[in-house]
């Protein structure tokens, strides 16, 4: 697996629009996500909710499928 810097550098290198972009950005922050089955759940949620409600219904779930694996969820 690549490192955000060198995933970074590829972009600058092959998109000048996107160089441009994040040259005006003063800082690129990414997300933290968890690993695995709970970090794509997550994601799924919030591609499809508010942030809000979907932490909300994230965290309803990581209170009942303990331990949050896929597995367990099924």
């Amino acid at each position: 697996m690549t490192s955000q810097k060198e995933q970074l550098s590829y972009l600058l290198k092959s998109d000048k629009d996107l160089k441009e972009l994040i040259k005006s950005v003063p800082k690129i922050v990414p997300f933290k996500r968890e690993k695995g089955f709970e970090g794509l759940v997550r994601l799924i949620c919030e591609q499809q909710l508010s942030v809000a409600s979907a932490k909300a219904i994230f965290d309803r779930l990581a209170k009942i499928v303990s331990p949050f694996e896929a597995k367990n969820f099924l």
